[in-house]
């Protein structure tokens, strides 16, 4: 059995991205604002390394978002096969993770958490800070989509709280509360998400942001990122009516006790005022 030792050509170079909360650290390669808030670092590692790596994770990077992103540089004319085989492995057969294989007019590789490519070292770098920046919005769009598609039970379970409630209904104010913050944090990281796509970090050159675009254009993000617009504007109206409800029969109901108090307090004002008059008549005298 050949080993990975005798196939790996020592040209290659790779990579590791890493996103981490935070501002300018070493190694820094893009740094996101607010309300992204994080910096994005770059490690070299060997390529041994990065081929003997196993991940169960789908974005094959060890984290199941797949905001990190291994990296690897072949020269053109060099042994491609050996990376394009660590690429491919443990791709889901289901397609439930974007895969791209383009010339651009390297050939690159690419999947959440992976990407390899063949060409020349001159774009090397510029194509290395692209792919970092790209995957790492890729993958905000998915966690907001993936946002979206576990609170869509809900959503429909919380339709009703839009014009009828009752007692039993301010049981659910807390999970109410809970998705209101989070369509509130969403929209926040929509807009960062939609603003950095089209102004990336000033690391990255024109030709960097022309290939950004494309790869953009490849996943369809523009048209993900207008269809989870609208998905987030459904859940901000649905649950600022739902908020308001709750909050005006909350407010209706303790009204409503408040009264009923103060009638039963009235009402036995009266009955003590009434035995203290019949008390003070005088005995009748048959």
């Amino acid at each position: 059995m050949t080993t990975p030792s005798a196939i790996v050509p020592a040209v290659a170079t790779a990579w590791r991205v890493t996103v981490a909360p935070g501002s300018g650290t070493a190694n820094c390669l893009a740094e996101f604002p607010e309300p992204l808030g994080c910096v994005m670092t770059a490690e070299a590692v060997p390529p041994l390394q990065v081929l003997a790596e196993t991940s169960l994770t789908p974005s094959g990077s060890g984290q199941p978002d797949g905001k990190s992103l291994v990296f690897v540089f072949v020269p053109a004319g060099s042994e491609f096969g050996v990376y394009e085989e660590w690429f491919k492995r443990g791709i889901p057969a289901d397609g439930s993770i974007p895969v791209l294989d383009v010339a651009l007019p390297d050939r690159i590789l690419w999947r959440p958490g992976r990407a390899v490519m063949f060409g020349s070292a001159e774009r090397r770098d510029e194509i290395l800070k692209a792919l970092a920046v790209f995957s790492y919005l890729e993958s905000e769009v998915r966690d907001l989509e993936s946002g979206v598609q576990r609170h869509w039970g809900f959503a429909r379970q919380d339709a009703a709280l839009t014009h009828r409630v009752g007692g039993k209904s301010l049981n659910e104010w807390p999970r109410v509360c809970e998705i209101t913050e989070w369509a509130a944090l969403s929209r926040l990281k929509f807009s960062a998400v939609d603003a950095t796509l089209y102004m990336p970090p000033s690391v990255i050159g024109p030709k960097g942001r022309r290939m950004l675009l494309e790869l953009a254009r490849l996943t369809r993000m523009p048209d993900r990122l207008e269809f989870v617009d609208d998905q987030i504007q459904v859940f901000e109206e649905l649950y600022r009516q739902a908020n308001d409800r709750l909050s005006d029969y909350r407010y209706y109901r303790r009204e409503l006790q408040l009264e009923a108090a103060i009638i039963i307090l009235l009402v036995m004002q009266a009955i003590v005022m009434v035995v203290e008059i019949v008390k003070g008549l005088p005995p009748q005298v048959p």
